[in-house]
């Protein structure tokens, strides 16, 4: 399991980053714990929101941070390569 906190704009908010579930820790709660820790952190830091980014087609990890009051933003990721 691993995953980082990165600052975002405005001030109050952080950014769940590169959050990825290792295989064995699936469909036993690993992903839920993951985010309850998450959530008691960003109260602990007085957090005023948790902000994460989803592959749409993930719906399994979709349907976990729904679960735990997370919601679309209307914000859509890109990106452009840059190299082959």
């Amino acid at each position: 399991m691993n995953f980082t906190f990165r600052p975002i704009v405005p001030a109050g908010r952080q950014l769940i980053d590169k959050l990825f579930l290792d295989e064995a820790y699936r469909s036993k709660g690993g992903g839920a714990k993951i985010m309850h820790f998450a959530n008691s952190q960003a109260k602990e830091l007085g957090l005023a929101c948790l902000y994460l980014e989803g592959t749409e087609t993930n719906t399994r990890a979709r349907g976990i941070y729904e679960r735990r009051g997370f919601a679309p933003t209307g914000h859509m990721p890109m990106s452009k390569r840059t190299a082959p």
